[in-house]
């Protein structure tokens, strides 16, 4: 029995030629309706249609790609676009939004993803240069001129020439919460050592007590001892939500010393209650320091 050919035209050179039928039935199996008469004429046509011009979707530039992928991109329908930064602002476009650099004082523009909407603050630097570049800014201690990069000095923070200004201006306490320091309150009429007992006088003149911060000191011998406050002239208080060994031995000399003298202290338990009845009903009450050191104060646990 003859087999069976089916003619055939060379999609390179334009040759008509035979092929079998099992060659047309394996054809069709691939999907391909490209057949050549020969590998020199397919290897021909191949290196001729490789590329392809394409024009950008987004910025309408000329291109080219190769064709097994423009193809890919056409069948599914996704666009052609000449990068990928292209292809970001074609298929999900970004608002943008411009800042000035507070280092060169140019207008740069950014994504408002990279700013405002994700950071909640905009951007301060064009470059990486321009946010490594040090400025001259005094000591917040004895004023001396020190060079620092603007990314340091980004959140507005106190700057010091050496670690003697800054333990001179910040309490040990505060070391490590730069936020929660001493220092002056309005409301109080005078300075306090830390936040806590800002809000332990505040809640003392809210119940209508006197007290006097720090009045005295006592001589325990090797070693002195200064209460931070005298309540209504008649016992002392004494705020320690870090009660280190130093402390604790201080406080219980000063007990066998003056036996007379009452000594109350308010440690992290005692000042979670208190914040509980007073921190809604005093406007000036001060939340942050209970909020990131103590996480049982902010959830309501004694």
């Amino acid at each position: 029995m003859p087999v069976q050919s089916i003619p055939f035209v060379c999609q390179n050179c334009g040759d008509s030629f035979l092929r079998s039928a099992a060659f047309v039935r394996t054809r069709a199996a691939v999907n391909s309706r490209i057949v050549y008469c020969s590998n020199a004429c397919k290897r021909t046509h191949q290196r001729a249609t490789a590329f392809v011009d394409i024009i950008c979707d987004y910025c309408g530039s000329g291109f080219t790609r190769r064709t097994h992928e423009a193809r890919r991109k056409e069948r599914l329908g996704s666009g052609t676009f000449c990068s990928s930064s292209c292809r970001a602002r074609g298929i999900r476009p970004k608002p943008f939004e411009s800042f000035i650099c507070v280092t060169c004082g140019v207008t740069f523009v950014r994504p408002q993803h990279r700013g405002t909407v994700n950071t909640g603050k905009p951007m301060q630097f064009c470059s990486r240069a321009c946010r490594t570049t040090s400025v001259a800014v005094p000591c917040h201690q004895c004023g001396k001129i020190v060079r620092r990069a603007p990314s340091v000095l980004r959140d507005n923070l106190h700057t010091y020439c050496s670690r003697r200004c800054f333990g001179a201006n910040v309490h040990s306490w505060d070391a490590g919460h730069r936020k929660y320091r001493r220092g002056h309150r309005d409301d109080l009429g005078h300075s306090v050592r830390s936040t806590w007992e800002a809000n332990v006088c505040r809640v003392l003149k809210a119940m209508g007590m006197t007290y006097q911060y720090e009045p005295r000191t006592f001589n325990l011998g090797d070693v002195s001892y200064t209460p931070d406050l005298l309540v209504n002239g008649q016992y002392w208080i004494e705020v320690k939500g870090w009660l280190t060994d130093v402390a604790a031995a201080k406080m219980s000399r000063f007990r066998e010393v003056y036996p007379s003298e009452t000594l109350i202290v308010v440690d992290k338990h005692l000042y979670a209650a208190m914040a509980r009845e007073w921190a809604d009903r005093i406007p000036n009450w001060e939340h942050k320091l209970a909020g990131k050191r103590w996480p049982e104060l902010r959830q309501g646990r004694g």
